[in-house]
């Protein structure tokens, strides 16, 4: 089973979306707090709250609350607040996981 994981997510319409598509698409979707906005918020709900009842969404309080509740045995994290593009594979056999992050960067014009 794929696993999808919003760390932190601050804009509504757009968590609300992937809460879409993880029910379209049959996937388990982790939401990590503190959240940008309230669950009830307008636009979470026009892009996506009608089908939370339709997805399988968790929520926790922090990222040790995930790691310890979800048990995941590999991670790969995205994330765009990078400056330059890299790819950095973290493995350390102390962990129960390891984690793959890979930053992307987009400049603007």
């Amino acid at each position: 089973m794929l696993n999808l994981v919003l760390f932190e997510p601050e804009i509504p319409s757009n968590t609300g979306s992937i809460i879409r598509l993880s029910a379209n698409i049959g996937i388990n979707l982790h939401l990590i707090k503190p959240f940008g906005f309230e669950m009830t918020d307008k636009r979470l709900r026009r892009a996506g709250l009608d089908y939370k009842e339709l997805a399988r969404v968790f929520e926790y309080d922090n990222f040790d609350h995930y790691i310890n509740e979800a048990k995941p045995m590999r991670l790969f994290a995205v994330s765009s607040k990078v400056t330059q593009l890299s790819l950095i594979h973290i493995s350390e056999p102390t962990r129960r996981y390891a984690i793959s992050y890979a930053g992307f960067c987009v400049k603007k014009k």
